[in-house]
């Protein structure tokens, strides 16, 4: 908790992140204590992320070659069976070295951060929920990433701009964002970064069908936080909700056809990349191919 806290002092100062002078205050210390919280998961997932590198890694291939009399392993592989890696380890080779895997790791993190802060930029004013890129970001950093890689960019995303980072839509930044109308979609986005980097290890992604059913999934989650959220927001803090009616019109409706768009282009992008890379060889000897890409 310590090393916590000491990191959000620092980020607060580096950021000129306005300290508190009462709990009314958009710096209370009960929304900082919430910061302090979070950030200290974040720590403890980077901390998780260096030791399981020493871990050995049993994929699909792998288990074909264990012998059928090697039980240990067997039940190893009843876990991972359906595990490959997704096309950024087919390009980028993991180390043999933990501290290299880790470094490696912590640059793709960094930088799933900075595409979705990036594409949060690309903004359509819109009350209360801007269009943004931040949707597709989101769905590529976990198709790409994977589940682990991919939910820590988005938390890293959600903690460097809660504490003041302007880094969210119209460069926005600070806890007023999290606690307002967008807050549950930003939070969403983890999930639906986890959920989306789930199903490409487990060969979604070389699929056009799969992967659609991948990103539609990453999609109903990230609105199964964000609209509840945004109904339950009280936008002239008189105590009246926004509502669900009104939540639907202005959070979903006018992002339908938008989110098939953004979901037909990565869902098209990532199976014709592992077509390529498959047709190709290009960095065959770092990762195994998995399934054969396609439409099916």
């Amino acid at each position: 908790m310590l090393l916590a806290v000491v990191v959000v002092e620092v980020l607060s100062e580096l950021l000129e992140l306005p300290q508190a002078t009462s709990r009314a205050d958009a710096g209370s210390p009960s929304a900082r204590e919430t910061i302090v919280f979070i950030t200290l998961f974040f720590i403890a997932q980077i901390y998780q992320m260096q030791w399981s590198t020493l871990a050995p890694r049993v994929t699909a291939p792998d288990c074909h070659r264990i012998a059928q009399n090697d039980t240990p392993k067997k039940e190893l592989c009843s876990m991972e069976t359906a595990r490959y890696g997704t096309i950024v380890d087919r390009l980028i080779p993991h180390s043999q070295t933990r501290s290299n895997e880790v470094l490696r790791d912590l640059a793709l993190v960094v930088g799933g951060t900075a595409l979705v802060a990036g594409l949060a930029q690309i903004s359509i004013p819109w009350y209360p929920v801007p269009f943004t890129g931040q949707t597709l970001a989101v769905l590529l950093v976990g198709g790409v990433l994977g589940s682990k890689k991919g939910a820590l960019a988005l938390a890293l995303y959600f903690v460097i701009g809660a504490l003041g980072a302007p880094i969210f839509s119209d460069q926005s930044a600070g806890w007023d964002v999290i606690t307002g109308a967008t807050g549950g979609y930003i939070i969403g986005f983890t999930v639906a970064a986890a959920a989306v980097g789930w199903l490409t290890e487990r060969g979604a992604d070389r699929s056009v069908v799969a992967m659609i059913g991948a990103l539609l999934l990453g999609n109903l989650l990230i609105y199964a936080f964000g609209v509840p959220w945004l109904a339950s927001w009280d936008p002239a803090g008189d105590g009246v909700a926004f509502g669900w009616t009104q939540a639907y019109q202005t959070g979903v409706q006018p992002f339908i056809l938008g989110d098939l768009v953004k979901l037909a282009f990565a869902a098209a992008l990532l199976p014709g990349g592992w077509a390529l890379l498959q047709k190709t060889g290009v960095g065959k000897k770092n990762e195994q191919d998995g399934p054969k890409a396609g439409l099916l």
